[in-house]
């Protein structure tokens, strides 16, 4: 009995596809969550100089600890990504040195992008469970100390 090959190769097309289409919109999300991260941040140093004279020492020290620690889980994310970013560019770029063996070359070079693609999103996750809640908690110290003093003034 002929073993039918056609059912293997169409999934894995759509298996090929799926992948192409999930590093695509991990890639989209996390430029939008960027934007968001750095629209958080521009306006928690707006909010800083606003309620700054109704701050407390001990409310300063906190708030800015706390970005301290959601701005730095955010960079160092940002350079680890920039440089796994520039490996995967350089990775690309030796997939046409040899025409011979470009198509293998591309196939080697796509599973390792979706490998690191795997370990992106894992440490992701971990940045965004570290960097939301701190930002988040800093300003909510800010509109904490800022609602009180307008209410001292009334």
């Amino acid at each position: 009995m002929q073993k039918d090959n056609s059912f293997d190769e169409q999934n894995y097309k759509i298996l090929e596809t799926q992948k192409e289409l999930i590093t695509h919109s991990y890639s989209q999300a996390m430029a939008y969550t960027n934007l968001i991260m750095l629209g958080g941040f521009a306006s928690f140093f707006g909010l800083w100089k606003l309620t700054e004279p109704y701050l407390l020492k001990w409310q300063i020290f906190l708030s800015a600890l706390l970005m301290m620690i959601s701005v730095t889980t955010f960079v160092v994310f940002e350079i680890y990504k920039m440089i796994v970013n520039g490996r995967v560019a350089f990775s690309l770029a030796k997939t046409v040195e040899d025409p011979q063996k470009f198509i293998f070359n591309l196939m080697n070079h796509k599973a390792k992008v979706s490998k690191i693609t795997v370990g992106l999103q894992r440490v992701w996750y971990l940045v965004l469970a570290i960097s939301v809640p701190a930002g988040v908690s800093a300003a909510g110290i800010l509109a904490y100390s800022y609602v009180f003093g307008l209410i001292r003034l009334l």
